[in-house]
């Protein structure tokens, strides 16, 4: 991964896939990549970087200063997800647990620049926040 990729605003058209996180109702800083570039990994074009990953680069660039403390140490911390392009449907998915908005949705879209009726959304278990918001409020009061 080249120090340009993390959290660079595209200026190509092409639909992208990747990783998004969403603090307080916003994307925060989501990891993409032009789907043309993206790995092909078991019938999908995906991201080959995962979450712990990325929230690793970001802790060692500063990134993670945007976010209060308490969330510095694990990425699952904070609602996440994943964009990836399914080859034989020529669909998008965008995956994203419990915790996940219509305006969220239309911001991921809209990032991702997925085309209108090319995309579909799927809550995955990965993602679910309800076992640890109880966790979380201790953490972070």
């Amino acid at each position: 991964m080249d120090s340009t990729s993390v959290n660079r605003e595209s200026v190509s058209e092409e639909p992208e896939v990747g990783i998004f996180w969403i603090y307080e109702d916003e994307l925060f800083h989501p990891y993409t990549i032009s789907v043309s570039k993206a790995s092909e990994y078991a019938g999908f074009k995906t991201l080959e970087e995962g979450h712990y990953k990325i929230w690793d680069v970001y802790f060692k660039r500063g990134i993670l200063d945007r976010l209060p403390p308490c969330y510095h140490e694990d990425y699952a911390l904070i609602p996440r997800g994943r964009v990836v392009y399914n080859i034989e449907s020529s669909r998008y998915i965008v995956y994203h647990g419990d915790i996940f908005t219509e305006k969220n949705l239309k911001d991921v879209v809209k990032r991702f620049k997925l085309p209108q009726g090319g995309y579909k959304t799927e809550i995955d278990e990965h993602y679910i926040m309800a076992d640890i918001l109880d966790d979380l409020e201790y953490l972070c009061p």
